[in-house]
């Protein structure tokens, strides 16, 4: 009989440990399940998209681990459960836990990485304050913005260091605060522009590339015009 019983809790246990070992395996999986989601939402949009979105620190209280291995895999471990999935082609840079910011340029999809630092463009533009840079132009027209940009249609200037765009009446156009790394633009954004015509007899604030060509601009209106992509929190 005490075999019998001994035998019973030996099962159960085994019972119990394989159910665990499974539910971990399962964990594993659904974290990267999770972040191949946010790639592939961006594979399918059009180039521009921009999404910040947040892996947990942890799950269930236990750290695991999340990469990206040679921008092909993704690799999570959990409680020493490794699971893989093989990720589509063109994907550049890492996933990490915490904040995280993808976005898609020329059919590309960045993580935590930006076309500035892996391009042979040129810096057209950079302005900063002691500590940090505010805001890059790159010479594919591409603008990296350390803070975010918000679509105001009455930007009002604050007591912070701040550099401000005004329109031929000396009305606000636009605002970039150069302590938080924000921008407020009175009109909307248009990235990707194949072309850009700014009006000669208005006061736009225009950035050129070396030879001469318009890459972006400032109307009166506070209209904020890329011929590349706009990156938000990110590193100028």
């Amino acid at each position: 009989m005490l075999l019998v019983i001994v035998g019973f809790f030996a099962v159960a246990s085994s019972k119990i440990l394989e159910s665990k070992e499974e539910s971990n395996r399962q964990i594993s999986q659904d974290i990267a399940e999770f972040a191949y989601q946010e790639i592939e939402m961006a594979k399918s949009v059009n180039d521009g998209y921009t999404r910040t979105f947040i892996m947990p620190q942890t799950v269930n209280g236990v750290d695991y681990s999340i990469s990206i291995i040679d921008n092909r895999e993704l690799v999570v471990n959990y409680l020493e459960h490794e699971y893989v999935k093989f990720l589509p082609a063109n994907v550049i840079g890492n996933i990490t836990r915490g904040v995280n910011q993808i976005f898609k340029n020329n059919g590309v999809i960045f993580v935590n990485s930006t076309p500035i630092q892996i391009s042979q463009s040129l810096l057209m533009l950079l302005m900063k304050n002691n500590l940090f840079n505010v805001i890059s132009f790159d010479s594919d027209g591409n603008v990296v913005l350390r803070g975010a940009l918000q679509q105001n249609p009455n930007p009002v200037p604050s007591t912070d260091d701040e550099f401000i765009f005004r329109d031929s009446s000396g009305n606000t156009a636009a605002i970039l605060n150069l302590i938080t790394g924000d921008m407020a633009i009175k009109g909307t954004l248009s990235q990707n522009q194949p072309a850009l015509s700014p009006s000669p007899s208005s006061s736009d604030f225009i950035v050129k590339d070396l030879n001469g060509n318009v890459i972006s601009y400032i109307d009166e209106s506070g209209n904020f015009l890329l011929k590349g992509i706009l990156t938000q929190n990110g590193n100028p």
